[in-house]
């Protein structure tokens, strides 16, 4: 009896551990549908938690967006599509543990609109990658890293540093 209990157990915990996975997968591939589509469309607040934080956007910049954590993201995505209308991100591969989902992702985009103090080129980039989102047990992300080579971007933009 104490096998079974202890089966049934562990496949109520898988299954609802399976689900959390599948939900925030879910919440990961809503985000670069909306990030591909109308910046002024974007609702971050269906995405992040108010005290969200984007370690990939370098504190200062952060810090001087103001406002809380939905804020500061929705802002930094619409300045970010307005400089790069035609940005487009293509989801590789994704993989989710725990709290965590990992996206190996592919960028591309057209510098058209001068971006935080740099000037427009009109030049394209193509760029690998990896986005890494922790989520809380509301299934809302709080916090997000990006790997990724800019320096390999900003040079095929021909951008000087």
């Amino acid at each position: 009896m104490k096998i079974l209990i202890f089966s049934l157990a562990c496949m109520a915990f898988l299954s609802a551990n399976a689900q959390t996975l599948a939900q925030n997968k879910a919440v990961t591939d809503a985000f670069y549908v909306a990030f591909n589509g109308d910046a002024a469309k974007f609702d971050a607040s269906a995405l992040v938690a108010p005290d969200f934080i984007d370690h990939a956007i370098p504190s200062d910049v952060w810090m001087q967006m103001g406002a809380n954590g939905i804020e500061r993201f929705q802002n930094s995505i619409v300045a970010f599509k307005q400089a790069f209308p035609d940005v487009h991100v293509r989801t590789l591969k994704t993989v989710a543990e725990g709290n965590t989902v990992m996206v190996y992702l592919e960028m591309t985009g057209t510098f058209t609109n001068d971006f935080m103090g740099l000037k427009a080129t009109g030049k394209s980039f193509k760029l690998n990658d990896v986005d890494i989102v922790e989520f809380n047990n509301s299934g809302k992300a709080i916090a997000h890293w990006a790997v990724q080579d800019a320096a390999v971007m900003w040079m095929q933009l021909g951008v000087k540093m």
